[in-house]
């Protein structure tokens, strides 16, 4: 929420996610207010397909804001999870982790972003190289997957905002923390 919006607020104070705790009961409802994640057990947002092509490159953006220090804003994996990409949270840090199949990498922001205020965050991969941008360019970071593979060959679903119970186990090995976390 805008600091100009709420003047009574010092601008440093964050603000409480106005989402509703229950989800929204359409996908217009969620288009005009947004999707609050971790206030119900489970929750998460799966998506089929992707509106592009990703195993060779790919480039997606979320905006959120959250006081969670640890868990899972976005992953895929195949079925063995061994090719997968994540973007998670560990310790208020971003992390974008992927494996293209012949060793993972984890590119992690120096920043803490669990301060309640609002973020955007692009992470993207073309072949072997990921990148991690937060806030327009406020902080940049760069790494390459290990080995030979430049290919990902992840399958739906696509997991948003944390991971159903039959996958959490196995995603695990590939975040470094426990999938649950608060999302605005």
């Amino acid at each position: 929420i805008p600091s100009l919006m709420y003047p009574f607020l010092p601008i440093d104070m964050p603000v409480q996610c106005v989402l509703p705790k229950e989800p929204a009961s359409s996908d217009a409802d969620r288009a005009l207010v947004g999707t609050r994640y971790g206030s119900q057990v489970d929750s998460r947002t799966q998506y089929d397909t992707l509106p592009q092509a990703i195993s060779n490159r790919f480039d997606f953006s979320v905006e959120f804001k959250t006081t969670t220090s640890d868990g899972v804003v976005f992953y895929s994996s195949d079925d063995k999870h061994v090719d997968f990409f994540s973007l998670y949270m560990k310790s208020g840090q971003l992390v974008f982790a992927f494996n293209c199949g012949s060793g993972t990498t984890r590119i992690m922001s120096d920043k803490t972003y669990h301060d309640g205020m609002w973020h955007t965050v692009v992470f993207s991969r073309d072949q072997k190289s990921g990148q991690l941008i937060t806030n327009d360019g406020e902080e940049t970071k760069t790494g390459e997957s290990p080995g030979p593979s430049t290919t990902m060959n992840v399958i739906s679903p696509y997991y948003l905002g944390g991971l159903s119970p039959d996958v959490t186990e196995l995603a695990t090995k590939n975040l470094e923390v426990i999938p649950l976390i608060k999302l605005c």
